[in-house]
């Protein structure tokens, strides 16, 4: 449980630091990292008396030392590499109060400290839960995913702003669709060749600098969508504004995030009227 209120928050993002909630958080962050460093003494002052603590306080080093490296050496360095370790210092916060607990053998000291731990442990994941991710939940994507590729034939044509990598793995891959980037992005899919300065774009090309393409996918008869996360991330439409300059975007759903406005995020692509 510790570990899925936790994620990769074992000491606290930086960003929880800036926000009007910092001394509760920064006391329960405490609070646990006490614990912990209390069961991992404990484990290795038992190391001749407990045979399961020293098991424990080993898989605990060997764990710690090889996830270090491993993000030291690793070409790109991310929070989520590092959730592995969330687990065994949770253990080490359980041995952490079970020492606690020996130190005090009374009831009424025992049932104090469980019921403050149980408070912390509610505290904490109740606190992480109302916070969500320090870089965004993207929950939400996995229900556009799921929401647009029932609504999408096999063979559509997607124009989206969303990371590319999750639009191949979710709505791209083992069917016949394609995904064209609605406007250029710089962390988009790209290769350097030969040792060139160069980044070779896999995008096939993209929409609003050339809408054409657009239309010649539409007329040859394949479907055409359009796909945003712009109600997520705060970004204004003016993207999607310019395609709508040259095509007739057609609204087919519409999201409230935070109880905000209702606003559209997938919809299809037509010719404009005649005339226009």
């Amino acid at each position: 449980m510790l570990a899925e209120s936790d994620t990769t928050r074992i000491f606290g993002h930086p960003l929880y630091w800036q926000l009007p909630g910092r001394p509760i958080y920064q006391l329960v962050v405490w609070l646990r990292t006490v614990l912990g460093v209390i069961g991992i003494v404990a484990c290795a002052a038992a190391w001749r008396t407990s045979p399961l603590r020293r098991q424990f306080f080993v898989w605990l080093v060997l764990s710690v030392l090889t996830s270090i490296g491993l993000y030291l050496l690793y070409f790109y360095q991310g929070e989520r590499f590092l959730m592995r370790l969330v687990p065994l210092f949770c253990l080490a916060n359980a041995i952490g109060v079970t020492v606690v607990l020996a130190k005090w053998p009374a009831e009424s000291v025992q049932a104090i400290v469980t019921v403050l731990v149980g408070v912390l442990i509610a505290t904490f994941a109740f606190y992480n839960w109302q916070m969500g991710f320090p870089a965004g939940n993207d929950l939400h994507l996995y229900e556009v995913f799921t929401y647009a590729t029932h609504h999408m034939e096999p063979d559509a044509v997607v124009v989206t702003n969303i990371d590319p990598f999750r639009v191949d793995a979710y709505l791209i891959r083992g069917t016949k669709r394609l995904a064209v980037p609605l406007v250029r992005d710089r962390g988009g899919v790209a290769v350097y060749i030969n040792g060139s300065s160069t980044r070779t774009s896999f995008d096939p090309f993209i929409a609003t600098e050339d809408p054409e393409r657009v239309r010649e996918l539409l007329h040859s008869g394949r479907p055409v969508y359009w796909l945003i996360d712009n109600p997520w991330t705060g970004r204004p439409s003016v993207d999607l504004d310019a395609l709508r300059r040259s095509f007739r975007l057609q609204v087919l759903a519409t999201a409230s995030p935070n109880g905000s406005n209702e606003q559209p995020y997938f919809g299809r692509v037509q010719d404009p009227p005649q005339g226009h």
